[in-house]
């Protein structure tokens, strides 16, 4: 499964004509997702690199959870919020 913006992809085949009002109601009546951005932990502002010599370097601690164990960069939650600036990171 892909997501898609279908505002987007109903504008393409929109045109004028039946062909186009077809079009137009077929993208109308296709089920949608409620999706939201995620925001990574190595994209998010609580979170911090490990930064001792036998740690993961893939592994950071997250500033507003303190999990024991640490998080991954790849790791998310429900609560993440991305970094401002680029000097943040």
């Amino acid at each position: 499964m892909r997501l898609v913006d279908a505002d987007k992809a109903r504008e393409c085949f929109g045109g004028d004509g039946v062909t186009g009002a077809v079009m137009q109601r077929m993208f109308d009546s296709l089920p949608t997702i409620d999706a939201v951005p995620v925001v990574r932990c190595r994209e998010c502002k609580y979170w911090r690199r490990y930064t001792r010599q036998w740690e993961n370097h893939c592994a950071g601690e997250c500033e507003r959870h303190r999990m024991e164990g640490g998080t991954y960069e790849n790791d998310f939650c429900s609560y993440g919020q991305r970094k401002e600036d680029e000097h943040e990171q």
